[in-house]
């Protein structure tokens, strides 16, 4: 283990991949890889939770690490053949049979204190492309994966979750974002500071953690919805949409049953007001979000 970084406040010691699975750097199945690419432009610091236990110190990546590297345990009908779903096989437990630790950097639930520093964890250099988030962001990102399971808005079943991570965890986290866009000469924006939930995963890393990187790049915060009245009608078909927007003081346009730019810009109004992400996407937050200014009006 060699030691990275350390600003008297925090360590960040490099495990070097720590735990591997057996075919590394392929998957248990042979059929994807890690990759290794020297030269690698580092563009994005992308925030992650767990989805597990909390554990301390080196504990928290032994976990994660077991997890990754577990073999999978696929649905199978009742003559044993694997039950697929869109063409994909079903996960229903074991592990992911991944390469190894799929993030760039680990923070323990509860970080241990070495030297009076707190300790978190590098597990690839940077030209180690690994399976984070998806697509670009794995192309071009490091991934940063706070142990535990925190709340979120998109995932209320979550009976696990914690509020929020603990102090010593977002210390942790403050000071490598710090390092990391000193590191790699990078401006504070949503194209280089972000969350899973930014990238395609809504539900990670929990609703503190995407708010503290919102504002730690300088955007607002997002307006976590709570328990409220909502208006009973469904908002499933674009003309039900149109009739809100247009109840709710927006323009959509002519009310025709079809979504043009017109119906995506009154529903950006719709969302910025509201304090949500205004992407124009009609999701669960945004029917949530309408139902319940249609309930107040």
């Amino acid at each position: 283990m060699l030691t990275e970084y350390d600003d008297g406040v925090i360590r960040i010691v490099h495990l070097q991949g720590f735990l591997q699975g057996p075919n590394f750097p392929r998957d248990l199945d042979g059929d994807d890889a890690f990759t290794r690419k020297p030269g690698r432009v580092i563009e994005q610091a992308i925030f992650h939770h767990s989805a597990g236990g909390f554990y301390d110190g080196l504990k928290a990546v032994e976990r994660i690490a077991e997890y990754a590297i577990a073999p999978p345990v696929y649905e199978r009908d009742a003559e044993g053949k694997l039950v697929l779903r869109n063409g994909r096989r079903k996960l229903i437990g074991g592990g992911r049979g991944w390469p190894g630790v799929p993030y760039t950097f680990v923070i323990p639930a509860r970080p241990a204190y070495e030297d009076g520093r707190l300790v978190l964890y590098r597990i690839w250099d940077d030209e180690w492309q690994t399976w984070h988030t998806g697509g670009i962001h794995n192309r071009h990102g490091v991934g940063i994966c706070i142990g535990g399971w925190y709340a979120s808005r998109h995932d209320l079943l979550a009976q696990h979750a914690k509020p929020q991570p603990t102090e010593e965890a977002m210390i942790c986290a403050d000071h490598l974002a710090d390092y990391l866009l000193d590191r790699y000469r990078l401006k504070p924006s949503a194209d280089t500071l972000t969350s899973h939930a930014e990238c395609g995963k809504p539900a990670c890393p929990g609703d503190f953690v995407e708010n503290w990187v919102r504002t730690k790049r300088g955007d607002q915060p997002i307006v976590v919805l709570g328990p409220a009245q909502e208006d009973a009608r469904p908002l499933t078909t674009v003309r039900q949409i149109q009739e809100a927007l247009v109840e709710l003081g927006y323009s959509p346009g002519t009310v025709d049953d079809r979504w043009g730019p017109r119906t995506a810009n009154a529903l950006r109004a719709f969302q910025a007001a509201q304090g949500i992400r205004a992407d124009g996407i009609f999701g669960p937050v945004s029917r949530l979000s309408m139902r319940q200014a249609l309930a107040r009006r």
